[in-house]
């Protein structure tokens, strides 16, 4: 049978228990937050590079399928 002490016990634990996890989705919405900014201010700066100067770009991009397809293709044989 668990006395009175022990049910307090219990609750205070949960209740500790829901302020650390409130707390750790806090942090991690606050994280997430800063996250999405930065890839935004990231994904702009990137943006206006490629329309200012699009060839290295393309340059990049060409070479990343070509390293691609040989890898690939060698992974046939």
């Amino acid at each position: 049978m668990i006395n009175r002490e022990g049910i307090n016990d219990y609750t205070q634990a949960i209740d500790q228990g829901e302020k650390k996890v409130k707390q750790a989705v806090q942090e991690a919405e606050k994280k997430f937050r800063q996250t999405q900014e930065q890839l935004s201010q990231w994904a702009s700066k990137v943006d206006h590079q490629v329309h200012e100067n699009p060839w290295p770009a393309l340059a990049g991009v060409a070479v990343g399928f070509l390293m691609l397809g040989l890898i690939m293709g060698r992974s046939r044989e």
